[in-house]
């Protein structure tokens, strides 16, 4: 994709999109050029100054934005009166994120947007030593992009994929690994839980045991568990435990489980029944 080159002034407002460079840029205008599209005149960016990613590589020293133009510049950040919190940060152990490229690889589970997603996913080395990092690497990009804190979560789709003794397990291990980091550094770091839905009253435990013993701020769960999901009355033990210890249930995104897509053909996805999967977060 050809970058987009914007101009964007002071309060980080864009004011100009083009695929071609823009000749001089305006008073009060820079340039940023990103990969992102459908970006128009207008646009607040406001909220992206040293938060995301997907702009490039390098800093502009003086305004505080990326500019992949200058590779290698460094990161200087710009100061803001608040504090930044990532509320969304994926992590996940080397060992269980080389467990869904072996079964992503040798499709060893009936679950098409799986396989598609860590056959993807599981090639980029460099997302796979990142997701794998809660520590001082992970605190260097934090500190580069100018983020104080992160909620950290197992990535998607968690525990889910696995039988009900496994999942629970891992749910143990990963929330003893992820409240160890945040002991470590309690000023970077929050977490929310996992559970395994795969047994909703260990779940249920394992929830309690992560808000009070081990300091967690809630559960997340990644939306259907083996094509169940939590609508179905057995899974309320998980609710109700959330509710007596009064924390959320974030309810994150994955692939859609094989009984909700129609296939008219090997590798395409013709239609699906339901609404793609739940994206929303639950208060109790």
């Amino acid at each position: 994709m050809t970058a987009q080159v914007l101009v964007v002034d002071g309060p980080g407002r864009v004011r100009f999109v083009s695929d071609e460079p823009p000749g001089p840029l305006p008073d009060s205008g820079f340039d940023v050029r990103t990969r992102f599209s459908g970006l128009s005149a207008g646009t607040d960016l406001s909220w992206v100054k040293g938060t995301n990613p997907m702009l490039s590589s390098a800093w502009d020293a003086e305004l505080g934005l990326f500019d992949d133009t200058r590779p290698g510049a460094g990161y200087p950040v710009r100061k803001v009166g608040y504090k930044r919190i990532a509320t969304e940060e994926a992590w996940g152990p080397s060992e269980l994120l080389g467990t869904y490229r072996k079964m992503a690889a040798s499709k060893s589970i009936d679950d098409p947007g799986f396989v598609a997603l860590w056959t993807r996913l599981g090639t980029n080395a460099q997302l796979m030593s990142r997701l794998a990092n809660i520590g001082e690497g992970r605190i260097r990009d934090m500190d580069a992009t100018g983020i104080e804190m992160q909620v950290l979560s197992l990535t998607s789709p968690g525990v889910q994929v696995f039988d009900a003794a496994t999942a629970n397990k891992i749910a143990s291990d990963t929330n003893d690994q992820v409240a160890e980091t945040i002991r470590k550094y309690p000023t970077r770091f929050a977490g929310l839980a996992a559970a395994a839905p795969q047994d909703p009253k260990a779940a249920a435990k394992e929830i309690e045991r992560g808000v009070r013993k081990l300091g967690l701020k809630g559960v997340i769960i990644n939306s259907h568990t083996r094509g169940e999901f939590l609508d179905d009355p057995k899974f309320w033990e998980i609710f109700e435990a959330a509710e007596a210890l009064n924390v959320p249930i974030y309810l994150h995104p994955q692939a859609p489980p094989p009984s909700m897509i129609v296939l008219s053909g090997p590798a395409s996805l013709s239609r699906v029944r339901r609404p793609l999967s739940s994206m929303f977060r639950l208060s109790t």
